[in-house]
């Protein structure tokens, strides 16, 4: 991981110059981006709009494949993943923006990046630019339905592997709880984490312990994000992160905080780590676990401000202290 005070290489700020100005456009009122760019405004609201009325009508999708602002072709399903479609980043949440910004920041060429919920991999493609062919991209998803579509993503990219398993406390089996569209992201192992009626899958599952024994491999990053789980994630990674020093992205929901990342931070603890915040411009100003339930609250004040306030999640950066 590159060190705060480091110096950016030019094709990573033009990386984050570019973001911040789909950002700034993303976050412009209805009524200036209609008068600044009236033509791609009606017709990116008629495309979300007739694609929403078409997943509830029908339960159909789209997968169109777009550019991606860093450069990438990707696969989508829409909905969700709408802002992706049109302005070819994860911008509709300010916590996924600023993690994006955290990556080019810090993730360096050589690094070897976990994606631990990797969804259709927008973090996983994203990961696969920054590290090179000479660092390392293991995309984690269980799910049946985003499978094909990560692979697909992923195909062009040998550094990258996509790894059909859910990640948790042991290697077996377990039932998995899909969710139906636009909420299929949040499928998740407990059957209590989703209160939309969901299908069941049985997929296999592993510790990372276990795996990174097995194939001789230590992360240098981890992008947790597995809906409810995440505690358990840890528990079996715990041997990994004892040893090592890898950075820790950990999606946390926060209104409000359930058990399951109380545990986490409680276990996260124990190994060493500290929680940093991630500001708007991807660098990280450093917590303490006392101090989470403040930020938080906080958090939640400037959600409001930049017209976020329908999400209550964060991505926490944990690292040893």
């Amino acid at each position: 991981m590159t060190n705060e005070d480091e110096p950016q290489p030019r094709w990573r700020s033009d990386l984050l110059e570019s973001l911040n100005q789909l950002v700034k456009l993303r976050r412009m009122s209805k009524r200036d981006r209609l008068q600044s760019f009236p033509l791609a405004t009606v017709r990116n609201s008629l495309k979300m709009r007739l694609t929403t009325l078409y997943s509830s009508w029908f339960g159909g999708y789209l997968t169109p494949t777009v550019d991606t602002f860093f450069s990438e072709r990707m696969t989508l399903v829409v909905p969700p993943l709408g802002d992706i479609w049109i302005y070819g980043a994860d911008i509709d949440s300010d916590a996924e923006m600023r993690l994006t910004k955290f990556l080019i920041r810090h993730l360096r060429e050589e690094d070897v990046f976990f994606d631990l919920g990797a969804n259709l991999g927008y973090y996983s493609l994203l990961a696969a630019k920054l590290v090179g062919p000479r660092g390392a991209v293991h995309a984690f998803e269980p799910s049946p339905f985003l499978l094909p579509i990560l692979r697909t993503n992923l195909q062009n990219k040998p550094q990258a592997h996509v790894v059909a398993k859910a990640v948790s406390d042991k290697n077996g089996n377990a039932r998995l709880f899909v969710a139906p569209l636009p909420f299929i992201g949040t499928s998740s192992l407990r059957s209590d984490w989703q209160t939309r009626r969901t299908s069941v899958v049985e997929v296999e599952t592993l510790s990372l312990d276990g795996y990174c024994r097995a194939r001789d491999v230590s992360p240098s990053f981890l992008k947790i994000d597995v809906e409810g789980i995440e505690d358990r994630v840890i528990a079996g990674s715990s041997g990994v992160l004892a040893r090592g020093s890898a950075l820790i992205a950990l999606e946390v929901l926060f209104n409000p905080i359930q058990d399951v990342y109380k545990n986490s931070f409680r276990l996260l603890r124990e190994l060493g780590y500290r929680p940093s915040a991630i500001n708007a411009d991807g660098s990280l100003d450093a917590l303490d676990f006392a101090d989470l339930d403040d930020y938080f609250q906080e958090l939640r004040r400037r959600y409001l401000a930049v017209q976020d306030a329908q999400n209550d999640f964060d991505n926490l950066i944990f690292k040893k202290s």
